[in-house]
């Protein structure tokens, strides 16, 4: 329940807008990769992609309060790299690589955080 209503108006910096934009950036660039590595047969399993939806996640994240949490469906990599992941760990584990961000146990689908 909201302790507030919430805002009908927003104030931005220019510099928030380049890091939103940055942030959009990145995110198409590393899904982008990632399907090319998909159909070059080098992840396996399943690979939800988040390209073109990447507007949804910056604006949630940037509405968001540090603690609030947020629970996704199988479309994750990029919620992931909003909340601060990096791309390192999130490639890593469609890599199935130990260092992943769940370590190689979640794969494309299962990317969680305890924070």
């Amino acid at each position: 329940m909201l302790d507030t209503e919430p805002k009908s108006e927003v104030e931005i910096t220019k510099d928030e807008l380049w890091s939103m934009f940055e942030l959009m950036y990145t995110m198409r660039r590393m899904e982008i990769t990632c399907d090319n590595e998909y159909k070059a047969r080098n992840i396996r399993g399943f690979c939800h992609l988040y390209d073109g939806q990447e507007a949804v996640a910056t604006g949630i994240q940037y509405a968001f309060d540090y603690e609030d949490k947020w629970i996704t469906s199988y479309r994750c990599h990029c919620v992931a790299l909003a909340r601060g992941s990096s791309v390192s760990s999130i490639v890593g584990e469609l890599f199935g690589v130990k260092e992943g961000h769940t370590q190689a146990k979640g794969g494309s689908m299962h990317m969680y955080s305890k924070e």
